[in-house]
């Protein structure tokens, strides 16, 4: 056996050699700092106001007189395969504005109709593999923040909230709007309708920021109207273009009014041959929404009901350490980038505030929620998340409690913010729990020809539950041809956060990423693929290193159809100094581990109508062997019908038992129109040995106004095979808003 391990006060190779290059090329660059692109330089276009009586219709035809002399916003230039070459395909956009809505007429022409992928019509669907335009408003020309939207060849809507200059994207967001799409005889076209009280804007400016582009899933090319450079995101905000123009626009009393109604009935049988139990629950409840400020809305709600949110993915955990599982509730989800604290890499690792642990207890048991307010936006250089809930009594004696979270920033410059957050509230226990924080970022442009972002952090937890500190640093950056990212974390054993997330205390965690893709050029390769990553937990009790993994990538492909081969290798460390059992029956005893792993994973390209994601791994695991598969397969039949299949398995053989573990998932998604969906979802795993189904299905009446059913049941695998149901659900919600 290996000697332990005493590195937690030590670099790894590649942040001794990065780190220090990283932050000269900041430190060189900083002197020279300038915004991305002068006003001179910025790409402009024009908006033509009209009056109401003129407003288009919408109905995705574009033949309505307003459109004839509205004014485009100039040619699109290719960004993918080849930036700064000419579109290869034509593409019109024109915008007009009455006092209540901003319109988009867009033409997207192709010289092959018949190769247009026109497969996705949900709400928020993943539109990767379709033809699709995307675009966001800067609607304060902050250069830090916009709303974005999108919109398929074959109807589906999606939106999105840009923050921090292009640093966070926030998909979960969702506005009211509108917008059709068809395929002609000349390519795809689409009309879309923004009103202005989906949007928080200054009044009296007369520009915003913008961009735009196209994607070409059929030919695997991406036009783009302004930044068009590859070492460039499009969502980085600050160097979009803008629109100017705008004649009086009015937001009304920015006051949204969303009252629910809903009827849920429950069956539960919890032993064989016991009988079941069945409950009906009628519920009710509202929302409201007041703008106060341009920029700062306050959101009020009660009784708040999550009967259509979709069921968590099943996982099954064979490490030391928790899961963890993505916030999926729309109350939560809206306005969630507020509330985010320090930089991308600690998004699964280090939370002070993870909204999932409201309105659940210990458990994982539903607990109500009776009341909740939250107040978020900007004012100024100043950006505000609050929140605030009071939850019911749970389940087992848990009395109803308050909670409440406070984030704040303060910008500095374009490029740079300070930040706080606050939180009182233990969710699941009597013992008391506090958090504070405070963050810092700095984003340097043109450091080696891309971009490099600085982030600090420092984290107190107070009270019963635990009195200690975490704090950390982190530095990424990418170019045209490279990204990296280096970071080190250090969390207190009482560091202790009721209302955050942390996958293990008592730690130095460092960690860093470096990959390179080079373009060859050619017909068939876009780019070659190498990288390294690592990561290493050293506890702080005695400097052990107890947790380390280092990755090679020393070969991958991705070719000009978007299909993509990677090779990779790994080395894994685990010094365990207490037994845990892994599954049933299989316990890993006190030791150090090292083993070694190879992978290999494709990834064909998502526009093929049948498209796969697979991955398979051989090595080592805790003394023993591993072997472990991944696939995911989707199959696009058209815009009506959609298959989707997702199977993992883990063959194991350890000195202390053999286990193979499966999860697998069939979904079945029936979309008629993009206002009307079906989607069954139906998942099993052998450590439950529980088989769930979810059935969801949503009319939206008007946007804004939804109708969801809701049908789910479960079913308990016996030794012996036999499934035996242990509960059924039904819902009927429907939620409509007024505005004002």
């Amino acid at each position: 056996m290996a000697r332990p391990r005493r590195t937690s006060h030590r670099c790894s190779l590649l942040t001794s050699f990065a780190l220090p290059l990283a932050l000269g090329g900041a430190a060189l660059a900083q002197d020279s700092e300038v915004a991305p692109a002068s006003a001179a330089a910025r790409r402009m276009a024009t908006i033509r106001p009209i009056d109401a009586a003129d407003a288009p219709r919408l109905d995705g035809r574009l033949d309505d007189p307003c459109w004839r002399d509205a004014p485009s916003i100039g040619e699109l230039v290719q960004i993918e395969p080849q930036d700064g070459a000419a579109a290869t395909q034509r593409t019109v956009v024109r915008l007009l504005h009455d006092r209540h809505a901003i319109y988009l007429a867009i033409e997207c022409f192709d010289e092959a109709p018949d190769t247009i992928r026109a497969t996705q019509r949900a709400r928020d669907a993943e539109l990767d593999p379709d033809e699709r335009v995307e675009f966001w408003f800067d609607t304060f020309a902050s250069r830090r923040h916009a709303y974005w939207f999108q919109i398929g060849a074959a109807g589906s809507r999606g939106d999105a909230l840009i923050s921090d200059n292009g640093a966070r994207f926030t998909k979960s967001f969702d506005c009211i709007w509108d917008g059709h799409a068809r395929i002609t005889a000349a390519g795809w076209q689409a009309e879309l309708a923004i009103p202005f009280q989906s949007l928080a804007f200054a009044p009296e400016s007369g520009e915003w920021g913008f961009n735009l582009r196209r994607e070409l899933r059929g030919r695997n090319a991406t036009d783009q109207w302004a930044n068009v450079d590859q070492a460039s995101s499009f969502f980085r905000i600050g160097e979009g273009g803008t629109l100017s123009g705008f004649g009086a626009r009015d937001g009304g009393l920015g006051l949204d009014v969303k009252p629910y109604v809903a009827l849920a009935g429950q069956r539960v049988r919890p032993q064989p041959g016991a009988g079941s139990t069945s409950n009906t629950d009628p519920d009710a409840g509202i929302d409201l929404s007041y703008r106060l400020r341009p920029g700062l809305t306050l959101g009020i709600t009660t009784f708040t009901d999550f009967a259509e949110t979709e069921v968590d993915d099943r996982q099954i955990n064979l490490t030391r350490f928790p899961l963890f599982f993505p916030e999926k509730r729309d109350f939560f989800l809206a306005d969630a980038s507020r509330f985010e604290f320090g930089p991308r890499a600690n998004s699964e690792r280090l939370l002070p505030f993870f909204s999932r642990r409201i309105g659940r207890d210990d458990q994982g048991r539903e607990i109500p929620l009776l009341a909740g307010a939250r107040l978020a936006g900007q004012e100024g250089p100043w950006e505000i998340g609050a929140l605030g809930v009071r939850m019911g009594e749970g389940e087992g004696g848990l009395d109803p409690r308050g909670l409440g979270v406070l984030r704040i920033q303060r910008h500095l410059g374009a490029q740079g913010a300070l930040g706080m957050i606050a939180s009182s509230g233990n969710p699941t226990g009597d013992a008391s729990s506090h958090t504070l924080g405070v963050d810092g970022t700095q984003r340097f442009t043109e450091v080696f020809g891309g971009d490099l972002r600085l982030s600090a952090y420092a984290l107190q937890t107070f009270g019963e539950l635990g009195e200690g500190h975490a704090l950390g640093v982190d530095v990424a950056g990418q170019t045209r041809t490279w990204q990296y990212g280096l970071g080190a974390r250090r969390i207190e054993d009482e560091f202790s956060p009721a209302l955050g997330f942390v996958r293990r205390t008592g730690v130095w965690q460092q960690y860093g990423e470096l990959t390179w893709r080079p373009r060859p050029g050619g017909s068939l390769v876009r780019n070659f693929i190498f990288g390294l990553e690592e990561r290493a937990d050293a506890r702080i009790a005695d400097g052990i290193t107890d947790d380390a993994r280092v990755e090679l990538t020393p070969f991958g492909l991705e070719f000009e159809s978007d299909d993509e081969l990677k090779v990779a290798v790994a080395r894994n460390h685990e010094a365990i100094d207490a037994p845990f059992t892994i599954v049933d029956g299989v316990i890993v005893p006190v030791g150090e581990y090292d083993s070694d792993e190879l992978g290999v994973a494709l990834e064909t390209s998502p526009g093929r109508p049948l498209s796969l994601e697979c991955s398979v791994v051989f090595g080592e695991l805790y003394g023993g062997n591993q072997r472990r598969i991944e696939a995911d397969l989707q199959w696009r039949t058209g815009p009506l019908l959609l298959l989707g299949a997702a199977y993992e398995q883990t063959d194991a053989e350890l000195p202390g038992g053999e286990f193979t573990t499966r999860v697998g998932a069939l979904r079945v998604d029936v979309l008629p129109s993009p206002v009307l969906s079906w989607s069954t979802l139906a998942q099993y795993d052998t450590e439950s040995r529980d088989l769930g189904m979810q059935s969801r299905l949503r009319w939206t009446v008007e946007p804004g106004s939804d109708l969801f059913v809701v049908l789910g049941a479960g079913w308990l695998r016996s030794d012996e095979g036999a499934l035996r149901p242990t509960e059924q659900q039904a819902t009927l919600k429907f939620a409509w808003t007024f505005r004002f």
